[in-house]
């Protein structure tokens, strides 16, 4: 399935590979109901206005054991209207959800990767890049994954 694909289906709450919702977070739970398809991966996008706890158990609470992130973002990719990213004003109340289905994304884990920056935080390089790249490279190895990855058909989708 190719994007425009994708794109083309993404209205249908229930069609098959995938849907996408672009919401306001009092008009979710109603939209979140709506969606008929099984999603085997969701990602959700949330502006930094909104509380993303809140949008995290609303999602949650509708796919409880799909795996899935959610993450704070600076502007929602949605192509819509002509344009790559949601419409701002100076004040956001989106999200925008992406659910995936067994055809798009057959198997789907989510790891947390500690990055080891804590030095950084404090204002401080205690920790050279070359021994900080070496830290998150042993991090990654030791990683505790259940499915079999295979660069042939294997995704890792990475935020910060």
């Amino acid at each position: 399935m190719s994007l425009s694909d994708f794109s083309k289906k993404q209205s249908k709450m229930g069609a098959a590979g995938g849907c996408v919702i672009e919401s306001k977070v009092g008009q979710l739970p109603d939209q979140l109901a709506a969606i008929g398809l099984t999603p085997t991966f969701i990602t959700a996008y949330v502006s930094p206005s909104l509380d993303i706890d809140q949008v995290g158990k609303l999602i949650f609470s509708r796919f409880p054991d799909v795996p899935k992130i959610i993450c704070s973002t600076a502007g929602e990719l949605f192509a819509q209207k002509g344009s790559l990213y949601c419409e701002i004003g100076s004040y956001w109340d989106r999200v925008v959800v992406q659910c995936f289905d067994a055809s798009i994304i057959a198997q789907a884990e989510v790891v947390s990767l500690p990055l080891g920056c804590e030095d950084l935080r404090r204002g401080k390089i205690e920790i050279s890049l070359r021994e900080r790249v070496e830290r998150l490279k042993n991090r990654i190895r030791n990683l505790d994954i259940s499915m079999d990855i295979d660069h042939r058909d294997t995704l890792a989708l990475y935020h910060l």
